[in-house]
């Protein structure tokens, strides 16, 4: 009778704590991976406001300024891992700070006509536009 107790009490205490270490992972998870997520995405929008407020103010940009914008985004790519495009009120991206600049010219509203819209995206590829999965904040600039 004896072992037949303890043997219940081991198994029964067993089941909890898998079942709490299960909880905890997987929502313990969950939570910290979106409050990373959401904190991510505040510092990325505080750095648009300020890219905007010291380079773009007025939704002016001025041609000669580009290769100087380019070179400066390029090292907070570098630095930051951030991709910065600054795109014009159609959606054609002017500037790209990827080394390759090879997304310049490109359309964005051509492959997704509502990405524009938004404030931020999570987990987008944007197809042929980013290989892969991405945090996308949007600020537009406008004019005072």
């Amino acid at each position: 009778m004896k072992l037949s107790l303890r043997l219940k009490y081991a198994l029964s205490y067993l089941i909890i704590v898998l079942a709490i270490v299960f909880i905890t992972n997987t929502y313990g998870y969950k939570l910290i991976y979106d409050a990373i997520l959401s904190e991510t995405e505040t510092c990325m929008y505080n750095e648009a406001t300020n890219i905007t407020n010291s380079y773009l103010r007025n939704s002016y940009l001025i041609e000669s300024s580009i290769p100087t914008l380019r070179k400066l985004f390029a090292s907070t790519e570098h630095l930051t891992n951030t991709r910065i495009w600054i795109t014009d009120p159609s959606g054609r991206i002017v500037i790209d700070s990827h080394i390759k600049n090879d997304l310049e010219g490109k359309n964005i509203n051509s492959y997704d006509k509502n990405f524009l819209s938004n404030q931020t995206i999570n987990k987008t590829t944007i197809h042929r536009l980013l290989n892969k999965e991405s945090i996308a904040v949007i600020y537009p600039v406008t004019s005072n």
